[in-house]
């Protein structure tokens, strides 16, 4: 396979409004693998002042969505078919999320992504499914 242009992930990332809400950004990017920082933010926090569950779903969903990206041509999409994730360690700070592409098929891809806190601790673990689909003529 030729090498990808990543450009056109870039441009997919700055172009998801959730992201940009989340001020979420990009660290690292490279063929099979993306990661982003989701910054800590006491809006984003539950009761007890951690960040809710949620949110560091969303950071995992758009590093394993993004990274199934770097693996497909410009233009193609890859929605979320299935997330599991397992929160380890209560997050009560910056977040960085790293997505690494498990498999790239010709109708769905998968991906691994891990969350770590500051200080490199494992907060949370998943896998995700995403459906690919190519831009349409």
């Amino acid at each position: 396979m030729a090498e990808l242009d990543l450009e056109h992930v870039r441009e997919r990332m700055t172009g998801i409004p959730a992201v940009r809400f989340l001020g979420i950004r990009l660290l690292d990017l490279e063929p099979g693998r993306i990661r982003l920082e989701l910054p800590f933010r006491k809006e984003f926090c539950n009761s007890l002042g951690m960040l809710q569950g949620g949110f560091v779903t969303a950071v995992a969903d758009a590093a394993g969505g993004l990274a199934v990206l770097t693996t497909v041509p410009a233009g193609w999409v890859a929605p979320t078919i299935e997330l599991k994730i397992n929160f380890l360690e209560p997050v009560r700070s910056t977040v960085v999320a790293t997505g690494t592409v498990l498999r790239t098929g010709s109708h769905v891809a998968a991906s691994y992504i891990e969350v770590h806190l500051e200080d490199g601790t494992l907060a949370a673990a998943g896998i995700a499914t995403f459906r690919l689909l190519r831009p349409k003529a």
